[in-house]
């Protein structure tokens, strides 16, 4: 025979917390409440005005039972965190006193003092909130019982531990392939290989409370953060939005890098693109749901607290769950009649309409504003994001900035002072202007004829190195040039940890890259001295400002951007040319990929990589032509010093 039915509800949320802090919680009941009416018959109140409590007896007062859980409070502490894992039985007594006989607890995010004594007392209590597994199709709503026959009905309706797999599964694989594809197309790299992540939390977060009320820091875990940290690369993934927080975010973050005694750089991947990633990678948290789902994606993971939610893991059974457990359950069962006729009045009729037909994906993250890290998944260089902003006025105001700043362009002349055209354009990028009129300047690629010069002592010269550069170093060649200049975020993200320990007097860097490396590694060389610059596209059609499309697409002034040529070699030329430079000098640029060695870093390239680059160099080669042009207008020198045939310079041979 089944237990009747609750005679009653009694909406309850936590009672101590702040009323900003239960705005989430307010708004999932009052999403509820309705189901609820049609599936029961039994009323959960005016949701609409989110209180904190309804259908309590008349005679309850919230601000006795403050005064009661302050009894034993010390000075200073606070009593929401105080009293969070352990609330006095003097107030606990005093509230169960005012819920009425055969009535029904629904609350939302329930402070665990709660459950405990719902479970001790044999109240009947459903408690849901949002799931720590956010990596479904939709959001998924986590729903705990507190009575054996709840918890059997609520099983019923438990996602299969075998579908999160799946939606886990479908999710890695859909990352996985979207970063190969940006690698594919040089947009995108990164590497996570022999890191630690240590996944951040806000800083008041419940799920850091231990028992005393305390919120638990990193440097309350300092002997296993040390440990875990042996021989990897730490990083910090914020996984909170501190805008608004004063850089909460940076702070743990600082405290972690003096917990462990080593640089602690941020984490610039996103949830699921960590959790997806095949690299060799483990994370680490203090009490973060992220580590729940890193489970379902294989990766290893330590909490160094405890879980707030406990949730099925991979595999698990329905008999390894424990009363304090949580089943995951789907939105659109949690919002169907059905649901709530089932779980708390089966021996009723049923209701008159059990669920809504089919809900749209994303269906709860739209009704609840909760996106949370899969939002990332969505629109992160998506292209369906992107032509939504192109098509919704986004290139419209893209081709409006160009053109302002076209016309702002010869505004310092005009007004005989230095304007600032573009905020972001560094003033030391702007100082280089005509610095070394009359002098000679030599820009090295990275083709075999480099073999050809001198290379020690190009490197004492006004020479402009590039890309892998750096690589001379295996050949014993102390790498500490006079200019670096780096061609993307690629090749960045292919020789990170290269390029920050490069020494240069002066490194030009794209701007996307300097800014990336500003908030990553802020400590760094680069961070603190390289110049920024930045590429000149154009949205309608992006080789449209490209130097081998027109003769005017060569940059004076890199502070209003450089031209893209297709080598990283035609943007060092125009920087350059607008140094002043009189000669200026091109070695190992060969624009030949038929021999043995490819580059004189690198080997021979297959075939296709092959037809790939003799596409390229035929631009390249254009591009060169204009770059030649634009010298010789203005009586100066673009010449080259290794013989390199299909290279059309003219060949000055004074340096080998």
């Amino acid at each position: 025979m089944q237990p009747p039915a609750p005679a009653s509800l009694v909406c309850l949320l936590d009672l101590l917390q702040d009323e900003a802090a239960l705005l989430m919680a307010g708004s999932t009941l009052d999403t509820l409440s309705e189901p609820i009416r049609q599936g029961t018959g039994l009323d959960l109140g005016d949701m609409a005005q989110r209180p904190r409590f309804q259908g309590l007896l008349p005679g309850f007062e919230l601000q006795h039972f403050r005064h009661l859980a302050a009894q034993d409070l010390q000075a200073g502490a606070s009593l929401w965190a105080a009293t969070f894992h352990t609330m006095p039985c003097a107030a606990v007594d005093y509230l169960f006193a005012n819920v009425p006989a055969h009535s029904l607890i629904v609350s939302c995010e329930a402070p665990p003092w709660l459950r405990q004594a719902c479970m001790a007392r044999q109240q009947d209590l459903v408690d849901i909130r949002t799931s720590p597994l956010r990596f479904g199709p939709d959001v998924h709503l986590a729903v705990h019982a507190s009575t054996t026959t709840l918890r059997a009905r609520l099983a019923e309706f438990a996602i299969p531990t075998e579908a999160l797999q799946l939606e886990a599964a479908f999710l890695g694989s859909n990352l996985r392939t979207h970063r190969k594809r940006l690698e594919a197309q040089r947009s995108y790299k990164f590497d996570l290989n022999g890191c630690l992540i240590f996944i951040g939390q806000h800083p008041r977060d419940a799920a850091r409370l231990d028992a005393c009320g305390h919120f638990l820091q990193c440097d309350d875990f300092s002997q296993p953060l040390r440990q875990l940290a042996q021989g990897r690369r730490v990083l910090y993934l914020a996984t909170f939005d501190d805008s608004f927080e004063f850089k909460l975010a940076d702070r743990e973050r600082q405290m972690l890098a003096d917990v462990l005694g080593q640089a602690v750089a941020p984490c610039l991947q996103s949830t699921y693109q960590v959790l997806s990633a095949p690299d060799d990678l483990v994370l680490v948290s203090i009490a973060s749901p992220v580590l729940q789902e890193a489970a379902w994606f294989g990766k290893p993971a330590h909490m160094l607290g405890a879980a707030q939610v406990k949730v099925p893991l991979p595999g698990a059974a329905a008999s390894t769950h424990t009363p304090d457990s949580y089943q995951c359950v789907r939105f659109e069962d949690a919002i169907a009649p059905r649901f709530w006729h089932a779980l708390l009045s089966p021996e009723k009729p049923g209701p008159r309409l059990a669920h809504l037909p089919s809900l749209g994906r994303h269906y709860a993250r739209e009704t609840m504003d909760a996106w949370g890290a899969y939002e990332n998944v969505l629109t992160w260089n998506r292209p369906l994001a992107s032509g939504m902003f192109e098509r919704s006025g986004g290139g419209l105001l893209r081709k409006q900035v160009q053109s302002l700043e076209k016309s702002l362009t010869p505004l310092p002349a005009a007004c005989g002072q230095q304007a600032r055209i573009r905020p972001n354009a560094d003033d030391r990028l702007r100082s280089l202007g005509n610095s070394k009129q009359g002098q000679t300047a030599y820009i090295l690629g990275n083709g075999p004829s480099l073999d050809e010069l001198d290379l020690p002592w190009l490197m004492q010269q006004d020479a402009f190195w590039c890309n892998a550069a750096f690589k001379l170093q295996e050949r014993g060649i102390e790498f500490r040039p006079r200019y670096y200049i780096l061609s993307d975020g690629w090749a960045f993200q292919t020789w990170r940890s290269d390029i920050l320990g490069i020494d240069a007097r002066t490194m030009l860097l794209p701007q996307p890259v300097l800014e990336e490396i500003q908030k990553s590694a802020p400590d760094s060389a680069a961070a603190q001295s390289a110049l920024p610059y930045r590429i000149i596209d154009n949205v309608d059609d992006p080789l449209a400002a490209f130097m081998f499309m027109d003769r005017k697409n060569f940059s004076i002034d890199p502070t209003q951007g450089v031209h893209p040529g297709g080598s990283v070699v035609l943007i060092a030329i125009q920087m350059a040319f607008y140094m002043g430079f009189s000669r200026v000098l091109v070695g190992g640029v060969d624009l030949d990929y038929t021999g043995a060695r490819s580059s004189f870093y690198a080997g021979q390239l297959d075939a296709q990589q092959l037809s790939t680059m003799n596409e390229r160099t035929d631009r390249i080669r254009q591009s060169f032509l204009t770059a030649r042009w634009h010298f010789e207008q203005h009586g100066r020198m673009l010449g080259k010093i290794t013989p390199s045939p299909h290279l059309p310079l003219s060949f000055i041979n004074e340096i080998h």
